[in-house]
């Protein structure tokens, strides 16, 4: 059958390789509190805990997990230590007081300090001369490029403080500011200042409100703040750093021919001009319940402006080979507003709850940097990047060639635009953007956009008696996803199983109206990112649905019990989508610690939510 890849014995491997992990988790906290005089009081408090990880795993010489890799193999060993110390102390003294029955204020300061630390050690050794002696003194080789160790440490210091007034329920104002200052960045941008403030109006507290009888409470609010973001993997981020590397930077500096230095290779580039991420954000909001508190209304509309985005950078390769340092870009705005409405009430024995929410949002990247035709791209795959983020656009726009269907016949491989030697009848037909008769990288343009026009979600409850039954409901509109899964399936590319598309909607010959081109072992062409990869992800999906029988507390109270309840569960039973992959709702990569949104709603395979059902039993004593 051709080039076939040779398994390993997977329960031979699952009884004799070895992957241990040993956990000791202490946890400790405590808080101290004092009332000098009534509305006054001081509090300090103390988190703190010790974490130690063991990791310990063994390859003996007699099986293995690598594809194509024959037994004996060279056995091997990694063991990683961890040790993790972290702390948080918080110090506040908060003053209350009342003013002629009307008047509530409260204010607050304080000043926090948080701390962590973790030492790390990892020995990888192999070729051992007996299985039975796993150690590391038992091995023959130790790995010096995969023996490590290192130690991260990071610190969050905070003064903060906070006012809050209320007028008889009607008016409420409060503001605040905090000054943070986190180790991630330099001493001279250390410290960032955000300030934030909000007010509310419960408007049924007004006199003209009274006569309003269906509307039982009813509040208008508005705020405006900034918070900052300082979470970045990189906890050295300002620093460069230098690492001694004997294969690579070691040298025979005074030519002995025996006897070498050790030097240092650059290991990171260091930024000693970030700081911190800031959200500014401003929103208005109205609180509504009417008709006895049947009705529920909540609107948020809001603005977030995200400025002085951190991230990663790519830098010339004439700097040198090293970690890039994340730096300050740009700024990002998200608009929109989210609606929830909640309706409750009771026919005779029947009781039912209705909520929906619905939500909209539109993404738009103000600026990167001075250039408007700066562009950040996401992450290669077998493809090159599939999604670039520029101004004016949204986040993570996919970018790349319009398909235009498949060529039907010659007549139109006459007329199409000539990509190279591959324009001939049945194969792909791109779209000209430019206009000048041929395909290029200068015809790649916007070719979708992964940011949903709306979600949604619905809650249905219904009882009636002893009977209980919910259902939930979630799902997105209008987003498209890049089904990267087709790179595989539908084209010629590495060996195993294709799509019912290849073989069945392939071009085969003149005049065809196909969805594929035709097959052809020697085509590279035809897998270029390309709208044929875009999807409409659009779904909605029950997310979960129980029946719920109460037994009456008639038999309960015999049985010497408070409540019993037997339940049936359903979750993930059913998806409504047009979207071809193994599952619409695709999150941020996750291969990754860095830039995930630079390379959203691109399907990789992801393992899809798994539907279960449960029986289940609730007994109250």
């Amino acid at each position: 059958t051709g080039n076939i890849w040779t398994y390993a014995n997977w329960v031979r491997s699952a009884s004799e390789i070895t992957n241990e992990t040993t956990t000791t988790n202490l946890l400790s906290n405590g808080f101290m509190e004092y009332e000098p005089i009534k509305g006054l009081k001081f509090k300090t408090s103390m988190n703190g805990e010790i974490l130690r990880t063991k990791y310990f795993f063994f390859n003996p010489s007699s099986a293995t997990i690598a594809l194509n890799t024959p037994t004996p193999t060279t056995a091997v060993s990694i063991r990683q230590n961890f040790e993790n110390l972290s702390w948080l102390n918080e110090n506040t003294v908060t003053y209350n007081t009342t003013i002629n029955d009307d008047h509530k204020l409260e204010l607050l300061g304080g000043y926090t300090n948080q701390y962590f630390r973790q030492e790390s050690t990892q020995v990888q050794a192999d070729t051992y001369s007996d299985d039975r002696l796993p150690t590391i003194q038992g091995a023959i080789n130790i790995n010096r490029g995969a023996t490590v160790s290192g130690v991260q440490e990071w610190a969050l210091t905070s003064f903060l403080a906070r006012a809050t007034y209320n007028y008889k329920g009607k008016y409420l104002i409060n503001a605040a500011i905090r000054r943070d200052g986190s180790s991630r960045f330099s001493p001279s941008y250390r410290y960032g200042i955000f300030p934030a403030f909000s007010v509310g109006m419960r408007l049924t507290e007004l006199a003209f409100m009274k006569d309003l009888s269906f509307i039982n409470d009813l509040k208008v609010r508005g705020g405006w703040g900034k918070t900052g973001n300082q979470l970045i993997p990189n906890v050295y981020n300002a620093y460069t750093l230098f690492t001694p590397n004997p294969d690579n930077n070691a040298y025979d500096i005074g030519g002995s021919g025996n006897a070498i230095a050790t030097g240092f290779d650059i290991a990171q580039f260091g930024n000693t001009n970030g700081r911190w991420e800031t959200n500014t954000s401003t929103n208005v909001g109205v609180d509504a319940s009417l008709w006895n508190n049947k009705l529920d209304v909540t609107l948020d509309i809001y603005s977030r402006t995200t400025s002085d985005m951190l991230t990663q950078v790519p830098i010339p390769k004439t700097a040198g080979t090293a970690t890039i340092p994340y730096v300050n870009i740009g700024e990002i705005n998200n608009s929109g507003f989210d609606l929830n409405v909640t309706y409750r009430d009771k026919i005779g024995d029947l009781r039912y709850t209705i909520g929906a929410m619905y939500s909209v949002y539109k993404n738009n990247v103000v600026k990167l940097n001075d250039d408007p035709n700066a562009t950040i791209f996401g992450f290669s795959t077998r493809l090159p990047a599939i999604s670039v983020t520029k101004a004016g656009l949204p986040i993570a726009s996919f970018y790349g060639y319009i398909v235009d269907g498949v060529i039907k016949d010659d007549a139109e491989a006459a007329s199409a635009p000539k990509f190279g030697s591959y324009t001939r009848a049945g194969v792909f037909k791109f779209r000209d953007v430019n206009g000048d008769g041929v395909i290029t990288a200068a015809d790649k343009t916007i070719i979708g956009n992964p940011h949903p026009d709306f979600t949604y979600g619905l809650n249905v409850a219904l009882g009636y008696k002893n009977w209980d039954l919910t259902v939930f409901a979630q799902g997105v509109q209008g987003n498209e996803l890049f089904n990267y899964l087709k790179y595989w399936t539908d084209f010629n590319t590495f060996q195993g199983n294709r799509s019912k598309d290849m073989l069945y909607n392939s071009w085969k010959k003149q005049g065809d109206v196909a969805l594929l081109p035709r097959l052809n072992s020697q085509d590279g062409t035809s897998q270029q990112i390309s709208s044929y990869f875009v999807e409409d992800g659009s779904y909605m999906r029950i997310k979960n649905i129980q029946l719920t029988y109460t037994v009456p507390n008639s038999i309960v109270s015999k049985l010497k019990l408070s409540s019993v309840q037997v339940y049936v569960q359903g979750q993930n039973l059913f998806t409504f989508t047009k979207y071809k992959g193994l599952d619409p709702d695709i999150n941020l990569r996750t291969s990754g610690n860095d830039n995930q949104d630079i390379h959203m709603g691109i399907d990789e395979g992801a393992f899809p939510v798994a539907k279960s059902y449960n029986v289940g039993l609730r007994v109250g004593f």
